[in-house]
């Protein structure tokens, strides 16, 4: 095991490896857990299982999966999150505030070479910032807020949560994540935007691995229309619009005078 994340086991600290699934993805997941992610430096895997797909009682059922990795947890919830449903629900299941939750998807191969998930651990340890294997700024999805500033590399202000995220547990506020994406479908959405917004609230910095995007494979089973993100030139435009609106949601609510101002990139 990589010696930083020994070390930080050793002061009674856990590494949570964090999704979710659809009924119609989750008996990919012991597949994907086993072939496809480095489970190895985990102390518990959490997989969130809402009680109903997308909060309709009508909607497919999840069924019940044997898995037969000792470090997965099966965690009930009661509300599903949509993509938001792969960590803020994770954070209340403990209360070690320095515990490290890395957040993935659940249809993406995730680089062993280099070790993507090793690499968030041990940045977010060392430098006590989120991780994320790829980031983005706000002006490529043609937005700007007057006073979101573009940091400085290699920081970012928003997280790719498809690359995978690496938080502390304290980074984390769900009752606002939750109150945001509860209140929008829109922000439901853009759940990156939304917990990046959360993060530059809080005063938090995210760090970006610059991973080569490349290198990250969706699987076969990721590109239905149920896809917790599906990663595609049709998804990305969407992006353009939701972003919009959730930042102008988040204006409306949390910024009634001095809010985030929303600009068109010019082409």
């Amino acid at each position: 095991m990589n010696k930083i994340i020994r070390d930080y086991k050793g002061q009674g600290h856990r590494i949570i490896l964090s999704l979710t699934t659809t009924p119609s993805r989750q008996p990919y997941v012991p597949l994907l857990l086993k072939e496809y992610v480095d489970t190895s430096c985990f102390d518990e895997i959490v997989i969130n299982i809402p009680n109903f797909y997308k909060n309709d009682s009508t909607s497919p059922k999840y069924k019940p999966i044997d898995f037969k990795n000792k470090k997965v947890t099966i965690n009930p919830i009661r509300i599903d999150l949509g993509p938001l449903s792969k960590i803020v629900p994770t954070v209340g299941l403990r209360k070690n505030k320095e515990d490290i939750i890395v957040s993935i998807d659940d249809d993406i191969h995730i680089p062993k070479r280099p070790n993507v998930l090793v690499n968030l651990v041990c940045s977010c340890i060392l430098h006590d910032e989120v991780v994320t294997g790829v980031g983005k700024n706000l002006k490529h999805w043609r937005l700007h807020v007057d006073h979101w500033s573009i940091p400085k590399a290699p920081h970012v202000q928003l997280v790719e949560g498809w690359t995978g995220v690496a938080y502390k547990r304290k980074m984390i506020d769900p009752i606002f994540l939750q109150s945001l994406v509860l209140s929008s479908k829109k922000c439901a959405l853009s759940d990156d935007l939304v917990i990046s917004y959360s993060l530059f609230k809080a005063g938090h910095q995210i760090r970006s691995l610059q991973m080569n995007e490349n290198k990250f494979k969706e699987m076969e089973w990721g590109l239905g229309e149920d896809a917790i993100h599906l990663h595609t030139k049709r998804h990305e435009q969407a992006n353009y619009e939701n972003y919009a609106k959730c930042l102008r949601h988040i204006q409306n609510i949390h910024h009634k005078t001095t809010g985030p101002t929303i600009i068109k990139r010019k082409a």
